[in-house]
């Protein structure tokens, strides 16, 4: 967006709501724009507006602020915003006073919603109920199903529950998580809302233990710890954003799927086998690659064929015993149940977790 002075056409005034210098240039500057523009709005239409945010209030239930952009907003409309319906029976204008209409340009308050209206979401007003009804009933039957998503092959879904005070709180948590990457790790926001962790936030979890459920300025109702002793799910509260991306990728990290990877170290050849024991030999190699180290395990292979595994105990160089051997003909003891002989190769390795 290119403003004046900048190479663009967009008028900008430098404010403070700090020290409240700016605003009246700011709503001057408003009003010219809206005349060179000619813009107005149709006092004769019902109104059309976009939601900016909502939130649960204890007392007086879900409450939405909206914009009125067309049209006049009046008390005893019925109001559609995305999904959620609502009357205008509680109207209230930026101060918290009752208003029985609202035109154009107006923000207002309207409390009551059935479900919690999205930021973003398309106003629109009906004279009657029913009216609403059949547009809400018309927009659930052409709304698209989201896509699915492909989730990598031994990858882990973590379900996540987000409570928040306001939605911009829980549409910002959200946001933050979904840049959170962990490797095996699918993330599932499988709920996010506004109010206090309840209780039903715990029976959704409780069909996977690996349920994250974190809430944002907002508390943890009374029973919902004790109702938690018997599902084990992680429950954390924060009021700094960034505390909680650090928990839930510490979470997420425990949660990880592990493989065993197996790492090479080194090669040897069997020159002679001096003792034997039930599990144990005493063998005399020459190193043909790479490292031994004592506690690798290693692999008996003959002929090229795997035989058995085991597990270095001791080794020798120069009737001397070291933790490594890199080059040169040493000794060592294995454990292992199978018998070598002069010509096998001993195949060191390690298993790492990734």
């Amino acid at each position: 967006m290119l403003v004046e002075g900048y190479g663009g056409t967009i008028p900008w005034v430098p404010i403070s709501a700090l020290n409240g210098t700016g605003v009246s240039d700011l709503l001057e500057t408003i009003l010219l724009v809206a005349d060179l523009e000619s813009l107005t709005y149709d006092n004769t239409k019902n109104a059309e507006g976009i939601v900016i945010e909502s939130h649960l209030d204890a007392k007086r239930g879900i409450t939405g602020t909206l914009i009125v952009k067309n049209g006049v907003l009046t008390k005893g409309d019925t109001v559609v915003a995305g999904d959620a319906i609502t009357s205008t029976r509680i109207m209230e204008n930026f101060l918290g006073n009752p208003i029985s209409e609202a035109v154009a340009g107006t923000p207002v308050v309207l409390v009551g919603f059935d479900k919690q209206p999205t930021a973003g979401a398309l106003v629109a007003s009906f004279t009657k109920k029913r009216d609403a009804e059949e547009y809400l009933e018309e927009q659930a039957t052409h709304k698209q199903a989201p896509a699915s998503q492909t989730i990598p092959d031994g990858a882990r879904i973590v379900p996540i529950i987000v409570k928040a005070d306001v939605l911009g709180s829980v549409e910002a948590v959200e946001k933050e998580i979904n840049k959170i990457s962990v490797e095996n790790i699918y993330i599932k926001i499988i709920r996010a809302a506004i109010g206090p962790i309840s209780e039903a936030d715990i029976k959704l979890a409780q069909s996977d233990k690996d349920t994250i459920i974190i809430g944002f300025h907002v508390g943890v109702e009374g029973k919902v710890r004790d109702l938690n002793e018997g599902v084990g799910v992680a429950i954390n509260t924060f009021d700094i954003i960034y505390k909680l991306t650090e928990w839930l990728e510490i979470e997420l990290e425990v949660r990880r799927p592990r493989s065993m990877e197996r790492v090479a170290s080194g090669s040897a050849k069997v020159l002679k086998c001096f003792s034997k024991t039930k599990e144990r030999q005493v063998l005399g190699v020459r190193i043909e690659s790479g490292t031994l180290h004592v506690g690798n395990q290693v692999s008996l292979v003959r002929r090229d064929f795997p035989l058995a595994n085991g597990t270095i105990i001791e080794l020798q160089q120069a009737k001397q015993k070291t933790k490594e051997i890199t080059e040169g003909e040493c000794g060592l003891m294995i454990e292992c149940k199978t018998d070598a002989v002069p010509g096998d190769i001993i195949e060191a390795f390690s298993m790492i977790e990734k």
